[in-house]
């Protein structure tokens, strides 16, 4: 009737090993915060208002019940250029919970991607890499 994703145990593991953990949003703050303009007035209300939207696009991770739905972004730090393939793993998604909403049993999903990394130029012409 109920399941619930922790969106922090999400992880991209390239074919050569890297590891790309799900970033929090105690980490994205701290990296958007470094280009606010200023710390008062107009500039600063700019920033939170940007750092409120990003809030409200994360997936937060909430319980799900039967017929809901629930949508959100997973931010990782970006793929490093030679990365081609990837795995999506989502460790312990809990399916069934006691009676005091602890996971009782979970679930481990994976997703296979390749990736294909080029150019698309004005003129329609494509330009792959590798």
């Amino acid at each position: 009737p109920k399941a619930r994703l922790d969106p922090l145990k999400i992880t991209i593991t390239a074919y050569n090993g890297r590891e790309y953990a799900a970033l929090g949003l105690q980490q994205l703050k701290r990296y958007y915060g470094a280009y606010a303009i200023g710390y008062r007035g107009n500039e600063y209300a700019r920033f939170e208002k940007r750092k409120d939207i990003l809030e409200q696009t994360l997936y937060p991770g909430d319980l799900i019940f039967s017929g809901q739905e629930q949508e959100g972004y997973v931010a990782f730090q970006s793929l490093h250029p030679d990365v081609s393939q990837i795995t999506i793993t989502i460790r312990d998604m809990a399916l069934r919970f006691d009676y005091r909403e602890e996971p009782v049993e979970t679930l481990d999903i994976r997703f296979s991607f390749e990736r294909a990394l080029g150019r698309i130029y004005p003129d329609g012409t494509i330009k792959r890499k590798g």
